[in-house]
C-alpha cells in the first residue's frame, strides 16, 4: 500500500541515456543500454533516494499527476504509480 508523504526538500531530475541495464522503479521492466529514462534524486525526510523510471511509466505518471488533484497538491509517490492509477502493468515481451 502506498503512503503519501512530504515533498522532497531537494530534488534533481534528469533524463539520461542508460549505459547499463537498470530496473524501472514502477513496472520493474528492464531499462536497456541506449534507452532514455527519467532519473530522480532527492532528499525525502532526511534520506537521500534515487528513482529510475522507464519512459512509459514517466509519461503515465506525468499524465496522471496532471489529471488528478491530490490532497495538499501531492503527487504520486515513486513505486506506487500503477496502484495509484488503479490498473496493473503487464510487461510486454
Amino acid at each position: 500500500m502506498c503512503v503519501y508523504g512530504e515533498d522532497p526538500s531537494i530534488i534533481w531530475i534528469t533524463n539520461p541515456i542508460a549505459k547499463k541495464e537498470h530496473r524501472c522503479c514502477e513496472c520493474l521492466s528492464v531499462i536497456s543500454p541506449g534507452e532514455k529514462y527519467e532519473l530522480v534524486k532527492g532528499v525525502w525526510g532526511g534520506d537521500f533516494l534515487t528513482f529510475k523510471t522507464c519512459q512509459i511509466c514517466a509519461i503515465v505518471r506525468d499524465e496522471a499527476n496532471s489529471q488528478f488533484r491530490y490532497k495538499w497538491d501531492e503527487t504520486i509517490p515513486f513505486t506506487c504509480l500503477w496502484e495509484t492509477v488503479g490498473c496493473e502493468y503487464e510487461e510486454v515481451i
